[in-house]
C-alpha cells in the first residue's frame, strides 16, 4: 500500500481518535497495509487464524509452505513457494494437522478441494469494485464465515474491512467501551472509522499491549502483531 493516499486517515481520522492517536504516537504513524500476492494465500491465512493467537498463524503458514510448497534453492539456502490449491487439495488430513492446523485441517482440505473441483477463480475477485459482492463470494466457500471473509478482504484485497474476533472485540470493549454485542460493534466500527476501518484495524491490533498504557489502560492480551524500532 505504499502508493495509497492515506493522508486523510493519518491527518484527520487518527488525531480525532485518542486510541488511534496513542497507537500512532507509539511509532505506528504511516504504517501501510500489505496485501497477499495471491488471494488463495490470504484465504488460507485467514482459515489458519480462526480461534488462535495470531502469532500462531505465522507458524502454521511457515509449516504449510515448507511441507507443501515447491523448494527454490538460492545462495543462502532453500526457500519455498506458497502451496498451490492442488497441493493442499490432494494433501491428507494428517499432513495438514501436523502443520499445526488442528481441527481446521479438514476445513482447509475441503476448501482447497472445492476451489479446485469447481474451478473457482479467486484472483478475478480483485477486479470487482464491489466489496460487499466479494465478501458474499468468499462466504460461499467451505469454512469461510464473517470473520474469515472480513480478514481476507483486508489482507487479500486491502479493502475497508474490520474482522471481529476475540482480540478485536476486546479492543473495542476495553479501549472504546463498546458493548460486546456484534451488531453494536459493527455499527460502531462503521461510524467511527468509516472507509478507513482496515487501517484502524492495522493500528489497533499492532503492539496493543505496549501502547495502551499511555491511555492509562493495561490491555489484557499480548498482541501477535508486533512493530520493532531499531532500538527494540
Amino acid at each position: 500500500g505504499l502508493m495509497d493516499d492515506v493522508t486523510e486517515f493519518y491527518d484527520v481520522v487518527v488525531p480525532a481518535d485518542r486510541v488511534l492517536a496513542a497507537a500512532a504516537a507509539y511509532g505506528l504513524r504511516g504504517a501501510r497495509l500489505r496485501i497477499s500476492p495471491d488471494v488463495f494465500e490470504a484465504v488460507v491465512a485467514a482459515v489458519a487464524s480462526q480461534n488462535v493467537h495470531f502469532s500462531r498463524t505465522y507458524q502454521v503458514m511457515d509449516r504449510l509452505t515448507r511441507r507443501f510448497g515447491r523448494p527454490v534453492p538460492y545462495p543462502g539456502g532453500v526457500a519455498h513457494t506458497f502451496p498451490t490449491v492442488e497441493a493442499l487439495a490432494h494433501s491428507t488430513e494428517e499432513d495438514l494437522r501436523s502443520s499445526g492446523l488442528g481441527y481446521r485441517a479438514p476445513v482447509l482440505r475441503a476448501l482447497a478441494g472445492e476451489i479446485l473441483d469447481e474451478g473457482v477463480d479467486l484472483q478475478r475477485l480483485r477486479q470487482d469494485p464491489d466489496t460487499a459482492s466479494i465478501r458474499d463470494a468468499l462466504m460461499e466457500l467451505p469454512g469461510v464465515g464473517p470473520f474469515t471473509a472480513d480478514l481476507v478482504l483486508s489482507i487479500g484485497f486491502r479493502r475497508a474491512s474490520f474482522h471481529l474476533d476475540s482480540y478485536t472485540k476486546t479492543i473495542l470493549e476495553v479501549l472504546y467501551g463498546v458493548n460486546s454485542d456484534e451488531t453494536t460493534m459493527r455499527a460502531f466500527v462503521d461510524t467511527q472509522f468509516g472507509r478507513w476501518k482496515h487501517y484502524a484495524m492495522l493500528l489497533l491490533t499492532t503492539d496493543t499491549d505496549r501502547w495502551a498504557p499511555s491511555l492509562g489502560i493495561d490491555f489484557p492480551i499480548k498482541s501477535g502483531a508486533s512493530y520493532r524500532t531499531p532500538n527494540g
